[in-house]
């Protein structure tokens, strides 16, 4: 339950973040994603929470846009939040896992 409680959250913060006009507040967005993947990685204290992070390359195909969409913003996706997220999560179980031992 905490774990699925962790997954949505994280789900919920990067959605937000790309899907919403957060994403023009550039710091905002960046300390809400690292913020709540940290924490996300720490309350679900499993490994398995890593490869949510792949979640956000379909969030970031879905973004809105106009006439014409930005590829910057899968480039980016693929070759720097996903990973980043990803050391951010696993950041947090390691936290968790720390502080439970």
């Amino acid at each position: 339950m905490v774990y699925a409680l962790a997954v949505l959250v994280y789900i919920g913060a990067w959605a937000a973040v790309l899907l919403t006009s957060l994403s023009d507040r550039t710091v905002l967005a960046v300390a809400i994603v690292a913020i709540v993947s940290v924490g996300a990685g720490a309350v679900a204290r499993s490994w398995s929470i890593v490869g949510i992070s792949l979640v956000i390359l379909p969030l970031a195909v879905a973004q809105p846009c106009e006439l014409e969409c930005d590829t910057s913003v899968l480039t980016h996706a693929m070759l720097l939040w996903t990973p980043a997220s990803a050391a951010l999560l696993a950041a947090g179980v390691a936290l968790g896992l720390r502080r439970q031992a």
